[in-house]
């Protein structure tokens, strides 16, 4: 599998109206001792309040792996089809 360099977060409103994402450099964030990923989440929307997507992407922007919330529950999507793995 290839390395990771990047993560995708999405957050949402509890009335599914707003969406706002950020992407984090996995090296900078190393590189920062985790300051990256605290500085990119100070700049969501304070409304924003549910994390609802995340996924890997290698250095060619390719994507690696998915996890998403349904039903306040976290699934492994599949990346072909886009489906949850059960």
């Amino acid at each position: 599998m290839n390395k990771a360099k990047y993560l995708i977060e999405k957050y949402r409103d509890e009335y599914n109206t707003l969406h706002q994402a950020i992407m984090i450099d996995l090296d900078m964030n190393k590189q920062s001792n985790g300051e990256e990923l605290r500085f990119m989440r100070g700049k969501i929307n304070p409304n924003l309040t549910i994390l609802y997507e995340t996924y890997h992407e290698d250095e060619n922007y390719k994507l690696l792996d998915m996890q998403r919330l349904i039903n306040d529950e976290w699934y492994e999507i599949d990346i072909k089809t886009f489906k949850p793995i059960i």
